[in-house]
């Protein structure tokens, strides 16, 4: 009885094992693809784009009018699964930002200015 007892105690274990490592992604960076820093793209639908990283579960996108140390408008402050989001935008300048995050940790954001012409 206290083998089985003891297999089976083992065996809880082991399925949980992915619970206890949550992968610490903290030190990782987000590539951001597009728009690239300082470019200049067409007025209309902008596509955002950022390479995935290994082991986050979902991104929090951010975009702000003109920038984020004078912000005069957030226009997009949402998470996500996905590595590609987008939205129609005006003429003007723009920052964005990206940070990957998963149950337990979270990189730090990284950034691109760019302009709508």
């Amino acid at each position: 009885m206290k083998k089985k007892l003891l297999f089976v105690t083992i065996t809880i274990l082991l399925c949980n094992c992915e619970a206890i490592f949550i992968e610490n992604i903290s030190e990782k960076k987000v590539v951001l693809l597009a728009p690239t820093d300082t470019s200049e793209v067409t007025n209309g639908t902008i596509q955002f784009n950022w390479k995935k990283v290994l082991e986050a579960t979902e991104y929090e996108i951010q975009l702000a009018h003109p920038n984020f140390d004078n912000a005069s408008q957030i226009l997009i402050d949402s998470i996500t699964t996905g590595t590609i989001i987008s939205t129609d935008l005006e003429v003007g300048e723009y920052q964005w930002r990206v940070k990957a995050m998963n149950s337990n940790f979270s990189t730090d954001y990284s950034t691109n200015s760019f302009s709508v012409k």
